[in-house]
């Protein structure tokens, strides 16, 4: 699968949405770590995991002209945009090992916590990650899973392990961001300069705590592994989306495979990218599409 390395440089170029939500915010706690998140509409619960630097916000708002995945499916379904734990609002413990599964099984706690039987779930990026191993470890909790532009793990290869590696050298060494960032930029998308990368550094880690995101990753990479036989055996509702613009000959590979272990459906978004697919109309329509015709 996509390595999180490549996640995360494009993840860099995002333009979250940080208009003010009219949503209700909550919180509940797991383990002694207080958690986040923001309910909004009423219907079939949908649970949205953002990516890795993001937080609830990233799913749009009823603000900005009422653009975004959130007031979308709010008009239809209950829609729970959760910040991950080590972001947005939620604790951002120090430990490893107070994520990787963790992160998994907060889900089914905030499920529990509002007394939500099963919900959709739609994850992006490692958010999407969750997802996949939700699928395998709590499908019935699941009415429906969403993975966008997902960052499934099978095994760790060594290039993956060194990409990691690299990661982690930058988020926890400030210097190094900069050089770290103009270096990964993927191949045919053009490199910012020196200050282009150090504003595009500034604006990601506004509000982060390095050490947080540093124990997610170490976290991420440790535990969430799904296997190609678990994925097989799933029988929950799936569909797997990413953006024309990521699309390359391993990226269709593997998310193809991926598609057809889950007996899922596979819809590329034309002309999207992986920063910003999840703003698209035709990426909103997709998933409304979905959520419709699968789980009336």
């Amino acid at each position: 699968m996509r390595s999180l390395l490549t996640s995360v440089v494009v993840l860099l170029l995002l333009v979250s949405f940080q208009a003010r939500s009219q949503a209700e915010e909550g919180f509940f706690e797991a383990k002694g770590i207080r958690l986040r998140y923001l309910d909004e509409g009423k219907g079939q619960a949908v649970v949205l995991l953002h990516g890795l630097t993001g937080s609830a916000e990233a799913w749009g708002t009823k603000s900005a002209e009422g653009s975004g995945l959130m007031p979308t499916l709010s008009k239809q379904y209950r829609v729970l945009a959760f910040d991950i734990r080590g972001h947005g609002k939620s604790d951002k413990p120090h430990d490893p090992k107070l994520y990787g599964t963790e992160t998994v099984e907060d889900v089914v706690r905030l499920l529990d916590h509002l007394k939500i039987k099963k919900a959709h779930i739609i994850g992006y990026s490692v958010g999407g990650g969750i997802a996949a191993k939700l699928l395998v470890t709590h499908p019935n909790r699941l009415l429906s899973a969403t993975l966008v532009s997902p960052n499934i793990i099978f095994e760790l290869s060594k290039k993956q392990q060194e990409e990691s590696k690299g990661l982690l050298n930058a988020i926890e060494h400030e210097e190094l961001r900069v050089p770290f960032l103009i270096a990964s930029i993927p191949p045919g998308q053009p490199k910012p300069t020196t200050e282009q990368a150090q504003e595009i550094i500034n604006q990601m880690m506004m509000g982060q705590d390095a050490l947080a995101l540093a124990a997610y990753v170490r976290g991420h990479d440790g535990t969430l592994q799904v296997t190609r036989k678990q994925l097989r055996a799933n029988k929950v509702p799936v569909l797997v989306t990413y953006g024309s613009l990521e699309s390359n000959e391993e990226a269709d590979k593997q998310l193809g495979d991926v598609a057809k272990l889950v007996k899922g459906q596979l819809q590329i978004i034309k002309d999207g990218d992986h920063a910003g697919i999840i703003t698209m109309p035709s990426f909103l329509d997709a998933v409304q599409t979905f959520l419709l015709l699968k789980n009336p």
